[in-house]
């Protein structure tokens, strides 16, 4: 449990430092000048954040293998498996996370602007690079291996551990839009998990569905202005591609088997 407490800790610790520190020198304009700035009005400039977080995020690997909380194997690959097995997991997750999204986008839930933040970001390097690789990365490691290996190991059945790791991520994700699409996303990634035992087919699944996300925020109509001006249609896609989703995730778990964890 305190393996699993310690990677939670120094994920949140790492995201508000990091936002304080772009939120300094967003406002670096103000040091020195006279009288009290007005706290409640200042604002990080997103790619700022971005590069923040960007560093932070690759600070956490090598902390977090120093303490003890991840393996140096954690992307070990199984050699027995068939590739056919990474591309099913792969195209089963991608298609789920967008049947999810867009049953939700009808319901107009808010992100907390984080959308209009995502698209600020695309458009520095650094940010896509956080974004679409080292933000995924960092999450796996984070509640795949540091999270949910913890549990499974000593405390939880690992189903429990892949819920509680996927109830974890959907609350930090901390916006009503996401938390649903997050925590389902968030088991199915911990299935992808405890039936391989290593990170290579989370972290895989993880990359390429940012990648397109963010590649969907570049197009002039996104999934929520096709959403909000077809509810109907948009809750039929979402309902067809789920359908395509779980057959090919049954698929992938009919040529899988749950692993043993050690620690």
């Amino acid at each position: 449990m305190l393996k699993a407490l310690l990677s939670l800790v120094i994920f949140i610790t790492v995201q508000i430092v990091s936002t304080l520190a772009a939120l300094l020198w967003s406002n670096r304009h103000l040091i020195g000048q006279p009288g009290t700035p007005d706290l409640s009005s200042l604002e990080a400039d997103p790619v700022s954040l971005g590069q923040g977080l960007l560093v932070g995020s690759l600070l956490t690997f090598p902390l977090l293998y120093l303490m003890g909380l991840i393996r140096k194997d954690g992307l070990k690959v199984n050699r027995a498996r068939s590739a056919l097995v990474y591309v099913l997991g792969i195209a089963a997750f991608l298609f789920l996370s967008f049947g999810i999204n867009f049953i939700v986008q009808p319901l107009g839930l808010d992100d907390y602007n984080s959308t209009a933040l995502f698209q600020a970001m695309r458009h520095d390097a650094a940010c896509l690079l956080l974004l679409c690789v080292v933000g995924p990365l960092t999450e796996e490691f984070i509640f795949r291996e540091g999270i949910l290996r913890s549990l499974a190991e000593k405390h939880l059945p690992p189903v429990m551990a892949a819920l509680a790791s996927a109830l974890l991520f959907a609350i930090v994700h901390n916006n009503p839009a996401q938390v649903l699409p997050a925590g389902i996303l968030g088991f199915i990634l911990g299935l992808f998990y405890l039936r391989s035992g290593h990170l290579l087919l989370c972290c895989m699944a993880h990359v390429l569905h940012n990648t397109v996300a963010i590649a969907i925020y570049s197009l002039p109509e996104g999934i929520s202005t096709f959403a909000e001006e077809s509810p109907l249609t948009s809750v039929l896609t979402g309902s067809l591609f789920l359908a395509l989703g779980t057959s090919l995730f049954y698929l992938w778990w009919k040529r899988t088997e749950p692993v043993q964890l050690h620690p």
